[in-house]
């Protein structure tokens, strides 16, 4: 027994693909979905701000930081990286004091003060994962969409 298939249109096909990944901007994607984590985690994930003593004025929330400055707060940011031919999103920042809030650990003088986790960024990107994913999904339906592949 024999088989035989005959293919044609691949040539249209392989022309509608490229117009689809042309479409598709994943640097932009990247940089939305960093941009969201970042804006959740200052939003909900600090209370207060102002200057003077530490938590002036603001209720103590379980599992949220209480800003005196808003350093720590305002240092969060991305950079977008490209190691061959994957893209890598990076929220964090670079206050010396921020990995102890997320993870917690012991600090101070002899390590005498044991500080509690409060993360801050794992939160906020367990948020938007979901949001994240879906935009990347209507990214590509729009772009094949626009190709005449669906």
């Amino acid at each position: 027994m024999r088989i035989e298939l005959e293919g044609r249109g691949f040539e249209e096909l392989q022309r509608k693909l490229k117009k689809a990944r042309q479409a598709i901007d994943l640097d932009g994607w990247m940089n939305r979905s960093c941009a969201r984590v970042v804006a959740y985690s200052k939003k909900q994930r600090f209370r207060g701000g102002g200057g003077g003593k530490k938590g002036a004025g603001v209720p103590a929330v379980p599992g949220i930081l209480t800003t005196r400055t808003g350093r720590l707060r305002d240092s969060i940011g991305w950079r977008i990286e490209r190691k061959g031919k994957e893209l890598i999103g990076r929220v964090g920042t670079n206050v010396v004091y921020g990995r102890i809030h997320e993870y917690g650990g012991t600090a101070g003088r002899n390590r005498a003060a044991n500080i509690r986790p409060r993360p801050y960024l794992k939160p906020a990107l367990e948020r938007e994962a979901r949001n994240i994913r879906q935009d990347l999904g209507k990214m590509v339906a729009g772009a094949l969409k626009r190709a005449g592949l669906k």
